[in-house]
């Protein structure tokens, strides 16, 4: 999903429309069946991770979507672990991702025929 942000440059003097972009890229995202986020700016990774509980509150609704940094998601494709790439420093918790990854890499194993502990 390419979504068109700015908001970063917006949230000081624009706070309310800066929010509504926001929530708008989480909700489509979340409707879409998005598993999480990948940022390609560190400003917009910084907007929708970090104030994800703000909006949660603002808006009355849940969204627990984790955002990773495309640097994030290259690391976990080359093999990186969740240490070295600091998923633990986001905001939104990235256990639901790492999940997903060990689950579809258990089933590629199995597939392969080879035995998964």
């Amino acid at each position: 999903m390419k979504m068109k942000c700015r908001c970063g440059p917006i949230f000081m003097p624009e706070e309310e429309g800066a929010a509504e972009t926001l929530i708008r890229i989480l909700r489509n995202a979340k409707e879409s069946g998005a598993d999480f986020v990948v940022a390609l700016c560190p400003l917009c990774h910084l907007m929708l991770d970090a104030n994800q509980p703000l909006l949660e509150k603002k808006f009355g609704e849940e969204i627990n979507l984790p955002v990773l940094y495309v640097t994030q998601m290259a690391g976990l494709a080359l093999g990186l672990g969740p240490e070295e790439l600091g998923l633990s420093m986001n905001s939104v918790s990235t256990r639901p991702v790492l999940e997903k990854l060990e689950g579809a890499e258990g089933e590629e194993a199995e597939e392969e025929g080879a035995e998964v502990c």
